[in-house]
């Protein structure tokens, strides 16, 4: 299993990094324990996300106590995709879940057209 960034994600942490080193820094260690758990990362440090008809779920840096969450999914070649951060407080469950939404949509497509026969609709929730 590989973390493969978004470059909307990419872009949104590297901007928080040079306003908000420490939080970044706590963004780094939970994508690292993703890295190390897969899909056997559970609460406190990720959550199934409600209100999305898509796999999403939620990076909680520092067990949940930051503000900040990733919005990730594992998709169906087990790879998990980091596609958007942002602050609890500013609209990451709502503008945040649309964009997330979107890029989750987008990158389905591209594995089916790389695995044509093979592509499944969505992949399951771990």
């Amino acid at each position: 299993m590989d973390v493969l960034p978004h470059p909307t994600f990419t872009a949104w942490l590297l901007d928080l990094a040079g306003r908000d080193r420490p939080e970044a820094v706590a963004i780094n260690n939970v994508i690292k324990l993703l890295q190390l758990k897969g899909i056997a990362l559970r609460f406190p440090w990720s959550s199934a996300l409600t209100g999305t008809a898509h796999p999403l779920r939620e990076l909680r840096p520092r067990q949940g106590a930051s503000p900040y969450r990733v919005i990730y999914g594992f998709d169906a070649e087990r790879n998990a995709i980091l596609l958007v951060g942002g602050h609890k407080q500013r609209g990451i469950y709502t503008a945040g879940l649309r964009q997330a939404e979107h890029l989750w949509l987008v990158h389905q497509r591209a594995i089916a057209a790389r695995h044509p026969a093979q592509h499944k609709k969505g992949a399951a929730r771990p």
